[in-house]
């Protein structure tokens, strides 16, 4: 989704990986999510 002179709205896939689980101190598997990543658009990163 893109808002002209804002930036652009779009889903990433973050992979399923290895984690830790620091209350039990053993491995534990982190599954795959989707995301939203914001990319400013022209005018917006011009005026910070």
């Amino acid at each position: 989704m893109a808002l002209v002179g804002f930036g652009t709205f779009a889903t990433a896939l973050i992979p399923a990986r290895q984690g830790f689980n620091p209350h039990t101190q053993r491995p534990m598997k982190i599954r795959a999510v989707k995301t939203v990543r914001f990319k400013p658009g022209a005018d917006l990163r011009a005026s910070a």
